[in-house]
């Protein structure tokens, strides 16, 4: 059977606690809840389950001390999704998946187990003002980004971190391509770049 999957268009929020954390896993994950799928002692692993996927992420999409695990990824496809003390872990993909012209606000985040431990940014066109924030979490370019036209800003945060993938020497400086030249449109808060 096809892996399950969440592709929320309006708004989803968890409301988790320090005390009472949410978690989104496998259900084969029978160390939070037992033995809901009710077949023996069994373990969560990578990949148990498909994406959450914020399609049109409404201004309150929000994830709250959270625990995401043991699925393939977390993807942004559209507006802002905000992550509050969310741990992403043993993901098959990535921690999250953040398409060029969404954002993702929050603190406190943390990834680990996954192959990319961070916020895999696809390859493609940023059409829009959009901004990278600190959010514990780097972004991790491995496509070419096009800023494609006036108004079509990137703004790095102070304290983000972007790291660099897979690029050729002639695509340009850090793989990132505007109608101005390199890095044309590209603000850079004392972030790293």
């Amino acid at each position: 059977p096809a892996a399950a999957k969440m592709t929320v268009s309006g708004s989803l929020i968890t409301q988790g606690s320090n005390a009472r954390p949410v978690y989104l896993t496998s259900l084969a994950d029978d160390s939070i809840g037992g033995d809901s799928g009710a077949d023996g002692l069994t373990f969560g692993a990578p990949g148990q389950w498909g994406s959450l996927i914020y399609q049109n992420a409404a201004p309150v999409a929000k994830l709250a001390t959270s625990t995401v695990r043991f699925g393939e990824t977390v993807s942004v496809l559209a507006g802002s999704a905000t992550f509050e003390n969310t741990v992403f872990s043993s993901m098959s993909a990535s921690a999250m998946r953040l398409a060029p012209n969404a954002m993702v606000s929050g603190q406190g985040n943390r990834a680990f187990d996954s192959p990319i431990n961070g916020i895999d940014v696809t390859a493609g066109n940023i059409s829009s003002a959009v901004t990278w924030r600190q959010v514990g979490l780097p972004y991790v370019v491995r496509g070419q980004l096009t800023l494609q036209s006036a108004g079509a800003d990137l703004t790095v945060e102070a304290g983000a971190v972007v790291k660099l993938r897979g690029f050729p020497a002639t695509t340009g400086s850090f793989g990132v391509l505007t109608s101005g030249g390199p890095l044309a449109g590209i603000t850079v808060n004392s972030g790293r770049l």
